[in-house]
Formats: C-alpha cells, sequence, structure tokens
C-alpha cells in the first residue's frame, strides 16, 4: 500500500490506527467522530444497545455509509437498494 495516497479508499482506524478500505461509525458524542475498521467496530459496539430501524422497528439495525446516515434492518436496506435502482419499485 502506497503511503502517500491521499484517497479514500485508505483510511486509517481511529483506534487502532492502521490503514483499511473501509471505516465504519462507532461515534458515542455526536460532533467527535470516531471511524473505525471493522473489527474494531466489532468490538467498540459490542455492549452497545442496538439502534431500532427506522423502517420497520427491528432491534437488529445497522448503518451504512455507503447508503445514508441512518439505521436500518436488512430487509429495509434491501427495499431501499430495490426502490433506488428502480424508481418504479416502490
Amino acid at each position: 500500500m502506497d503511503s502517500e495516497c491521499r484517497c479514500d479508499c485508505h483510511q486509517v482506524c481511529a483506534k487502532c490506527l492502521s490503514k483499511c478500505q473501509a471505516t465504519y461509525d462507532a461515534t458515542e458524542e455526536i460532533g467527535m467522530p470516531f471511524l473505525v475498521c471493522a473489527d474494531c467496530y466489532v468490538v467498540a459496539t459490542r455492549n452497545r444497545r442496538q439502534p431500532r430501524c427506522e423502517g420497520c422497528g427491528a432491534t437488529t439495525a445497522y448503518r451504512d455509509p455507503a447508503v445514508g446516515n441512518f439505521y436500518l434492518c436488512m430487509d429495509c436496506h434491501r427495499q431501499h437498494a430495490i426502490n433506488n435502482a428502480s424508481p418504479l419499485a416502490s
């Protein structure tokens, strides 16, 4: 990996400081972003109460930064992807 690379594909984990392809939002305090790699995300959110899905209320919700700044369960994420792919699908 090129240490001089400034593109978004080489991000740095705020916890372990390793370079990673993607970071996940493990922020606990508003205004204090804490973007971590997948391994650190699992550790950081292990004891945290899961947020509810904004679509159906399920407690298995997660946030996908590629989709937006909201929490959805797997089924609602899938439906969101279908709706975005085809405006006639909704």
